[in-house]
């Protein structure tokens, strides 16, 4: 009896051995299937990244090619973000020239994924300095002549949210569901963060809501919250300010008697520090423009209440 209960055990100890041997066996598998199904992103810099990050959540395997704390308008792509682009599935981009480098690294990518204009439907602000040369001449249309810095706008943000969005339902109907709750909780969140700080600003006169930035990146924020934004270069951190734009900007603040000054996370704070001595004003912070900061705001959403909260502090003070 002694001898048939140990082979009983043994038998069994083999059963249940072989059970947890299939078990992890199908859980690898399916640990590898999941990881196979994922849709391959590539997003043109931090802050769509972020955003398809949210929508897609296990769903979408995402790149960026512009990092955190990267400046977009100097990018230089290397071999290895070419490659990146080719095995995409889809490509998120912001368009509107801002990707200045993207029609070349597309010719030599190859890629025939899917690629989706994030500012597609965006009230525009047209801009006097001149056509882009973006995606847009890519595509053999005319370059577009709008500001690019759509995303400081929350009312913007809706627009992204929705066309990248229907990027990832396209490639991926099967989680259209979860795509879809999704995008409604994030559009939840950015209407309750823009109504937030709508009811702040509002309680600051006019007459107090002007600022000085390096580059001209927030005309969409200026328009939504109704600021006066003046800026020392043009729409690119590439470009350079002259002896002139210097002198002009520090009659300008002396005359308007405009207290707060701004540096950018992605800047050169050279020129906007010589701003400051001579004109008195002072430098309230480093607002972040064109890329999201591990640091201070590693979201999108994070980055618009960062923003703000720098404002109204400054011209409450």
């Amino acid at each position: 009896m002694s001898v048939l209960k140990c082979r009983f055990a043994h038998a069994f100890e083999i059963m249940v051995f072989a059970i947890c041997l299939v078990c992890l066996v199908m859980q690898s598998a399916l640990a590898e299937t999941s990881t196979a199904e994922k849709i391959k992103v590539v997003a043109t810099f931090s802050i769509l990244a972020d955003m398809v990050q949210q929508l897609g959540g296990e769903h979408v395997e995402v790149s960026t090619l512009v990092d955190w704390d990267e400046d977009a308008h100097v990018f230089q792509p290397s071999p290895d973000d070419v490659k990146l682009v080719a095995g995409a599935d889809l490509l998120v981009l912001n368009g509107l020239g801002f990707e200045g480098w993207l029609a070349r690294m597309l010719t030599a990518a190859e890629f025939d994924g899917l690629a989706v204009d994030a500012t597609k439907g965006v009230d525009l602000i047209k801009q006097a300095e001149g056509a882009y040369k973006g995606f847009a001449a890519y595509r053999n249309t005319s370059a577009s002549v709008y500001d690019p810095h759509a995303w400081h706008s929350l009312k913007s943000a809706h627009f992204y949210v929705q066309n990248i969005s229907d990027g990832l339902i396209t490639l991926d109907h099967a989680h259209e569901n979860e795509y879809l709750q999704r995008k409604h909780a994030y559009m939840d969140a950015v209407q309750t963060l823009d109504k937030s700080i709508s009811a702040s600003l509002n309680r600051i006169p006019d007459s107090k809501k002007r600022l000085v930035v390096p580059h001209n990146a927030f005309a969409y924020l200026a328009r939504d919250y109704q600021l006066t934004i003046h800026s020392l270069q043009g729409i690119s951190t590439d470009s350079e300010a002259s002896a002139a734009d210097m002198v002009q900007l520090v009659r300008l603040i002396r005359g308007l008697d405009i207290k707060a000054i701004f540096t950018e996370t992605i800047s050169d704070q050279r020129l906007i520090r010589v701003i400051e001595a001579e004109t008195g004003a002072r430098i309230e912070g480093a607002l972040i423009s064109g890329a999201l900061s591990r640091k201070l705001a590693p979201t999108y959403l994070e980055m618009m209440q960062y923003n703000t909260d720098l404002i109204i502090r400054a011209l409450n003070r």
